[in-house]
């Protein structure tokens, strides 16, 4: 993956997030790219929405408290928007970059409890950093490659691979296509009244749609 800018750059390149705990050694391992008939908007909205992952994911991604989102806060900058959500089980941060970058740093929270059994939980220790990276890039309004990464700074002897689940990813992504890609219009709505179905759960898309609605040169992205 190589990072083009076409014209005088309006900002910088998005950065790897800091590992906020454990030790400042990590691994970094690109897990594979992936060809989606969908806009790079909606493939970006699926990475950064956590609401679903009860549902579509089920045994691999988990949120430890149930599917029922609990009120959370988005800040938002002019090229950014950064949240947080709890499970009680795991913290994940989510670092958007506009307009289709997403980054989710996740650690596990003191105390955590349950018998909950996810490849989610096991890479996320209470006292190491896990990032999960998806780098969306358009091919044409309607067709995304997906690229996905995953750093670490704990289980550093293990092979790459078979810490991100063999072909773990491979799987979610997958479930993930087949949703994004029966989503209509292919290109993300940026007019709300578009989608009235974004309430609370979808405090993320509703932000993200605001971010992508302030771009001149998104047009052709959008219905």
């Amino acid at each position: 993956m190589v990072w083009v800018a076409m014209e005088e750059p309006v900002q910088p390149i998005p950065p790897w997030p800091d590992y906020k705990v454990g030790p400042e050694e990590s691994k970094l391992y690109c897990i594979g790219r992936y060809e989606w008939k969908t806009s790079a908007g909606r493939a970006a909205e699926n990475g950064l929405d956590f609401s679903h992952f009860n549902h579509s994911h089920k045994g691999w991604l988990e949120l430890a408290d149930g599917p029922v989102i609990k009120p959370h806060s988005v800040n938002q900058s002019e090229f950014m928007l950064e949240y947080t959500y709890e499970d009680g089980d795991s913290r994940r941060e989510y670092i958007v970059h506009s307009p289709f970058t997403v980054f989710i740093r996740k650690t596990g929270l003191p105390g955590r409890q349950g018998d909950l059994h996810t490849w989610d939980r096991e890479t996320t220790p209470v006292d190491g950093t896990t990032v999960l990276a998806q780098f969306n890039s358009p091919l044409d309004e309607t067709r995304t490659m997906v690229f996905a990464a995953i750093s670490r700074n704990h289980h550093l002897d293990m092979d790459d691979r078979e810490f991100a689940g063999g072909d773990w990813f491979d799987t979610v992504l997958e479930q993930d296509r087949r949703v994004v890609e029966s989503q209509r219009p292919e290109r993300i709505p940026t007019d709300l009244r578009e989608e009235l179905h974004l309430k609370v759960p979808d405090a993320t898309g509703i932000a993200y749609r605001r971010m992508l609605a302030g771009i001149g040169s998104i047009a052709r992205f959008m219905p």
